[in-house]
Order: C-alpha cells, then structure tokens, then sequence
C-alpha cells in the first residue's frame, strides 16, 4: 500500500530476478471540490446593453432588413431581453485517478537503492470548471455568441437610406486571459494532460520483503504528462484555448499553465509479503 502525490493506492509486486522488481496499481486522489468561485462579468454589462439595443434597432425595421437580418429577428425570441448577470459562479473540480506499470532496478542483489522507469495512466481531464447559476442568462448568451456576435445585418431604409446593425465581440466569463463561453446553460473549462506518462525516479526499499514479512520503502520521481492545455465545451465538442482561438489576451495564463510539464510524485510504501 501507498500514499502520496499520486493519491492513495495499491500495488501488486514480484521480482523478475535478483535485480529488477515489477510492480503495478492504481492510485486514487479524493476528489477535491471548490465551491462559488465568484467571476465578476459586471464589466460586459454596458457592451451588452449596446447589444439589447441594437437589437431593438433591427426588430423597429425588420420589414426593411436583408434576408438574414430577417431570419434572425424571427430566431432571437426573448434571449435579447435577458439582462446580464453581475456575477457568475464556478464550482471546481480536481479528478485523478491513475494506473501504473513500473520497473525498479537495483545495481546489486543486496542494495535497497534503485531506479524506477515505467508508466503511469489516466483520463487526460485532470481539471473542470463548471458555472452553477444564472442558466437563462447563458442559454441566451450562447445564442448571441453563436448567431449574433461580430456580425452585420443591413436595411434598406425610406427616408433614413441604408442602415447597418453590427454586433460586438463574443460574451463569456473572463479568467485569466481566456474568455470562457458557455455552451448552453452552462460554461464548463477543462484543464487536459495526456493519458499515458512516461515516469521515471529513484528510491529506496525493496518492495519485496526478502527476509521479513513487511518492509518500508520510498520512491521519489516525475510523471512526464506533458503540456497541460486549458479547453472549453462547445457545439464542436471540447475546443482547446490558444493564440487561435480569437480570445482576447495574450495567452499568458496558457504558459504560465503549460510550464509544469511534469508531474512530481513522491510515494511511501509499506510492503507485506504474501508468500
């Protein structure tokens, strides 16, 4: 049995030889919860009012207004009329849950000391952030976003001439650099690693208790899970946030984020032998 970095686990081991052991498990971290996170979105609230009001604009000439100017004055119904919360509220969650297959080599058949090469494995999710109020307000908001946003519509106007009613940048919760949109009646982040993580360590204890019936040990090493990538649900499925994306900002919480590459995984282990 084992606790540490990688959670709370348990491995099933047996010596290949004199020199290498194998061992595999599974850790599991508690999942942890983090509830309200306020996002203050009161910012967006006069931008959405010049929005409402365009809109206003193109149902006053809808006669007059292009083919899809028309279309989507007959589509909004009352979004347009849902006025913008101040605040948003976040619940996050840390998910890990890992399977491991390692090798532990020691220089000599009497050393407690060794290296450990192998793998551990996971669900690439390790982080999702998810709002928890005001539903009406980001179902209308995701169809602003997806039929509205950065958008011109034109009207043929007796007397005023041609008119156009344009819209603004997309809606959403701004979290560091990155605007998370909803999608629906709800705004979810995720934060993805990859599945399978190459590790390597060092440490002391055999596992395999020669002489006595228990025995102590410690491991000290990384997991390699890669660049951790910030993503957010979408219509087209999980859409991953970077200088692509139209997001305003200049990707600094991305690489402050993609930095830790690795994983640090410090375990103790206590060891019975079975026969």
């Amino acid at each position: 049995v084992n606790v540490g970095t990688a959670g709370a686990g348990i491995d099933l081991a047996m010596p290949i030889c004199d020199y290498v052991t194998v061992r595999a498990g599974v850790n599991y971290v508690p999942k942890i919860t983090v509830k309200d996170i306020g996002v203050d979105v009161s910012g967006q609230q006069a931008e959405w009012a010049a929005y409402q009001a365009t809109y206003k604009l193109m149902q006053t000439y809808k006669s007059y207004l292009d083919a899809a100017g028309q279309k989507a004055v007959d589509e909004v119904g009352n979004y347009m009329n849902e006025p913008l919360p101040s605040e948003v509220l976040i619940d996050g969650e840390l998910d890990m849950m890992t399977y491991s297959l390692l090798f532990d080599v020691y220089p000599s058949k009497k050393s407690t000391f060794h290296l450990t090469l192998g793998i551990y494995s996971g669900k690439d999710k390790i982080v999702e952030a998810f709002t928890t109020n005001c539903e009406s307000q980001l179902n209308a908001i995701t169809y602003y976003n997806e039929n509205l946003a950065n958008k011109t519509f034109t009207a043929n106007v007796p007397v005023l001439g041609p008119q156009s009613f344009t819209f603004g940048k997309e809606v959403g919760a701004e979290v560091g650099d990155y605007l998370i949109k909803p999608y629906g009646k709800q705004a979810n982040a995720l934060i993805k690693v990859n599945g399978f993580r190459p590790y390597f360590g060092v440490g002391f204890g055999n596992i395999v208790p020669k002489k006595h019936k228990v025995t102590f040990g410690f491991d000290l090493g990384c997991q390699y899970w890669g660049s951790p990538s910030v993503y957010i649900k979408q219509k087209e499925g999980d859409v991953k946030l970077d200088k692509d994306t139209g997001v305003d900002g200049d990707g600094g919480a991305l690489k402050l984020i993609s930095k830790f590459s690795i994983y640090p995984t410090l375990n103790f282990r206590l060891g019975f032998r079975a026969f």
